[in-house]
């Protein structure tokens, strides 16, 4: 599960939105954003993202020998193994989600875990379908947002403020625990990448899918994920629990094709009338 996502603004409002309490000053700081070297990544905003494209991710800035307590940088979702030779797309593996449960054995995922490369996958919000007999109904899901806010609406974003004593007072971006790993092609190409971590889903999801991603509700838990050096990675993986205050609505069918990419892809599904009401006396 987790195999589409939306992230619709630009890097600007997502360095906002993901500002943080600065201790050194006392202020809220937006989070910078990163260009690795030798890397031609580039981040394109979209209602429907699939793997393989990238998405901002948040990481400590240690891995980017800065200083800063965390850093925006562009990857591609779906971990590239580190034997493979060829495009970094056409590995034939699918690693855009990794299970908890097999995190520690994984010979794709365990190094990332020990070396302590964890991540934050900042979204809108993620797709999951809904089986209704033979079809599958699509919902869009998201972190709870305040009183008269909705993360799908632009004008909510457009009229959002960040301010240092304040920090951000807008849409709230879900936020999801993954790994995230480097690889070098043939060429010298650096591509950073990632993988969702998931586990299994807890009543409030479990009526939609079985599986949920491992969601960081609060900045602590995001600042504990983030944190390798303090916090081990059988500790880290402890913090990760079911979520219990997602949101969702049902979408439009037509995000079911990855080329469609309109704006209405996040937006609630406008109810159907019942076919019944046709045929009612006049």
């Amino acid at each position: 599960m987790c195999g589409r996502t939306a992230c619709c603004r630009c890097s600007n409002d997502y360095k906002k939105a993901t500002g943080f309490f600065d201790e050194k000053t006392g202020e809220y700081k937006e989070t910078d954003w990163y260009e690795r070297p030798n890397c031609n990544l580039q981040f394109h905003p979209s209602s429907n993202l699939c793997p393989t494209e990238a998405t901002p991710v948040l990481l400590s800035g240690k891995h980017c020998q800065s200083s800063e307590m965390q850093l925006l940088q562009p990857m591609i979702w779906s971990i590239i193994p580190s034997w493979h030779k060829g495009q970094y797309n056409k590995h034939g593996m699918t690693t855009n989600n990794a299970r908890i449960e097999g995190l520690k054995n994984s010979k794709l995922y365990s190094k990332a875990l020990q070396n302590g490369q964890r991540c934050v996958v900042i979204s809108d919000g993620f797709y999951e379908w809904k089986k209704c007999g033979k079809n599958k109904q699509p919902y869009f899901i998201y972190a709870p947002q305040d009183e008269n806010i909705r993360v799908e609406d632009a004008r909510c974003w457009e009229s959002a403020e960040f301010d240092r004593s304040r920090g951000w007072k807008g849409p709230k971006v879900l936020k999801m625990a993954g790994l995230f790993d480097v690889w070098t092609s043939p060429d010298g190409e650096v591509i950073p990448c990632y993988t969702v971590i998931t586990m299994a889903s807890n009543p409030h999801f479990g009526w939609i899918h079985e599986r949920m991603p491992a969601v960081l509700e609060n900045e602590e838990a995001v600042q504990e994920w983030l944190d390798s050096d303090g916090l081990p990675a059988d500790d880290a993986l402890n913090l990760l629990k079911q979520s219990e205050t997602l949101r969702w609505h049902q979408v439009t069918s037509r995000v079911g094709d990855s080329r469609y990419k309109s704006a209405d892809c996040t937006k609630p599904m406008k109810s159907q009338p019942v076919l019944s009401a046709f045929f009612k006396p006049k």
